[in-house]
Formats: structure tokens, sequence, C-alpha cells
């Protein structure tokens, strides 16, 4: 009975820690603080929802442009492969792989793979404060060219 209660403890002590998930809510790109190796989007906007034991990514925005970025993926709370939710942006392709690893509810790492190999990785990180979150996007562009970007959210 005493182990019973143990696990239906530690349980629930899960359950609050996703419950209080720092990601979730809406983050505005602040291109002030962000450093782009291309043009910066006008503005980009992600909305982070919890659905069932997934995660619901929307991101909108604006390109440089003026094209707009919008398209939802889910993700399981503990990491896993992604699923695109309705059609995929342009920049995907069906031999696109996205695996998110699940460092804490404050720390993410998502990897992106292309026929099996990997492409771009992408750091999230939310502060201890939750007001910010930083996403450090390393990868290679359509022409094979290294880039990398550091974006800067603030909570909504």
């Amino acid at each position: 009975m005493r182990k019973a209660m143990l696990v239906l403890a530690v349980l629930g002590l899960a359950g609050s820690l996703w419950a209080a998930d720092p990601s979730l809510g809406t983050w505005k790109l602040n291109v002030a603080q962000s450093k782009f190796s291309g043009p910066a989007p006008k503005e980009a906007t992600l909305v982070y929802k919890a659905v069932g034991d997934e995660i619901e990514v929307a991101v909108a925005g604006t390109e440089a442009n003026g094209s707009p970025i919008s398209y939802k993926y889910t993700r399981p709370q503990a990491g896993g492969a992604t699923k695109w939710v309705g059609p995929p942006p342009a920049f995907a392709t069906a031999s696109n792989t996205a695996i998110v690893t699940v460092i804490s509810p404050s720390e993410s790492y998502l990897t992106i793979l292309k026929d099996g190999k990997q492409v771009e990785a992408v750091h999230e990180v939310i502060s201890k404060d939750a007001k910010s979150m930083q996403l450090l996007v390393k990868g290679k562009d359509s022409q094979g060219k290294p880039f990398e970007t550091i974006e800067v959210f603030d909570k909504q």
C-alpha cells in the first residue's frame, strides 16, 4: 500500500511539472535582441498549447520579404517525433523528420533530419523567470552553407 501511494505521489508530481510547463503560452519574436545570419523576419509569434499528452506549436508571422509564415506541429510532451497539423510549410519535405529531446520543462533540443542526415538543430532554453526564450538554431541552408541564428522570444 505504501509503495502504491509513493508511485501515485511521484506520478502526481510528474503531472504537475508538465502542467506548469513554462513553454505553454504565446511568445513574440524580439527582433532587436535576435541575431540572424540572413534577413530577419519582420515578426513572428509562437503559441505553445497542451493538447492531451502533446504540445501543439503554432507558428505565425511575416518573412522579411513580406511572405506569410504559418504552420503547426505537435510533439509529445516527453519528447519524440513531431507531426504536422495541416499542410507542412514550404521548407519541409516528405523526407524531413524532426525529433524533440526534452532535457527539462525549460530546455529541449529539436533535431531535423533530411533523408536520415541531420540538417538542423535547435536548442530551446526558457529563462528561469519564464519571461524569455532563446532558440539557438544551427544548420545548413538549401545551398549547403552553414548558418546559425539566435532567436529571442518574449512571453506575452
